[in-house]
Formats: C-alpha cells, structure tokens, sequence
C-alpha cells in the first residue's frame, strides 16, 4: 500500500514538473524580450517574410553626409541582410542591417569579438557566426551557442524617406565588449 502511495506520488511530481517547465518554455518564448537597442529601432508595419535557408549578407553602398551614414531601406528589403562599411574608412569593422520577423530594423557592428569574426548571416529566426557555431534569436539576440555576450553589437538607428539612418558617433565611438 506505502509502495502504491509513493509511486504515485513520484509520478505525480513528475507530471507536475514536466508540466511546469513546459509553461516556463512557452513564457519564455512567447513573451521574449527585445535587446534594449532593438526595442528602441523602428517598427514597420508589417512582419519580415523570409525563407528558412541560410541568407548571406549582401554587401552594398553607404550615402556619406556630413555626420551620418544611409542606406537605401529599399536595399535591406530586396537583400534580407546587408553589409555596409565606413565610407570615409575610419571605422574598419562593417556593419550589417537586417528586418527581424516582427518588423524590426536592426543595424549592428558586425563584429564577435570571441572569435573574432565579420560575418554574419540569417537562417530561420538566427542571426549566425559564419566563423563559429553561436547563433542567437536575431530580436532579442538570446545565446545558443559559445559566444553568449558577443553578438553583432546593436547600434541606434533610423528610418527616415525610405533611407537607414545612422550617426557617425555611434560607430567612431563604439568600443570592445570585454
């Protein structure tokens, strides 16, 4: 009778327990949090569609003004995911744009500094290292792999008559992650 009594109670927490780490699963996920820069980069109206193959970065040209950069908004659409350098070469890390599924404009120093690598690129929902195999949730660049803390760094930008914003301070100032 005890025996009955604790192998139901085993079972019982097991279920339980199962049950419970599938609700925090769901939580996480479904409620997942953007990266503090990410939340604050514009929104478009409509979701990214892309297609679950791997997208490599397309490099393109920058507009060079007196303080800023632009790229054509028109061009992240087309190509998913984007490369773009310093025009004026004082800055020698590219940089990349991208939509995430939600409507997010990103634009990130494109840089891991555990491994080193530049490049980068889209596969499902990921941002990947096409140097290592971390890859992170491309919103709320959340760590799958090695380089937990060394994503493609997210930079403020903005979304101003079909063009991607960005100052120049932004990236001349950008520092190393430790």
């Amino acid at each position: 009778m005890i025996m009955i009594k604790s192998t139901k109670l085993l079972y019982t927490s097991l279920v339980l327990l199962i049950l419970g780490f599938g609700v925090y699963i769901f939580y996480s996920t479904a409620f997942r949090e953007f990266h503090p820069v990410i939340d604050k980069q514009p929104k478009l109206e409509y979701p990214a569609i892309r297609n679950q193959e791997r997208i490599d970065a397309t490099i393109i040209e920058v507009k060079n003004n007196i303080s800023t950069i632009s790229v054509s908004f028109a061009s992240i659409e087309q190509n998913t995911i984007v490369k773009f350098f310093d025009p004026e070469k004082l800055f020698n890390i590219p940089i990349i744009a991208y939509i995430t599924p939600r409507g997010k404009i990103v634009t990130a120093i494109s840089m891991s500094e555990n491994c080193t690598s530049k490049e980068f690129y889209l596969e499902n929902n990921n941002i990947h290292c096409a140097n290592c195999p971390s890859y992170w949730n491309m919103e709320s660049l959340e760590a799958y792999a090695c380089c937990q803390r060394y994503y493609p760094d997210p930079i403020p930008s903005k979304l101003v008559n079909g063009e991607i914003i960005i100052e120049k301070s932004v990236f001349a100032n950008w520092q190393k992650r430790d």
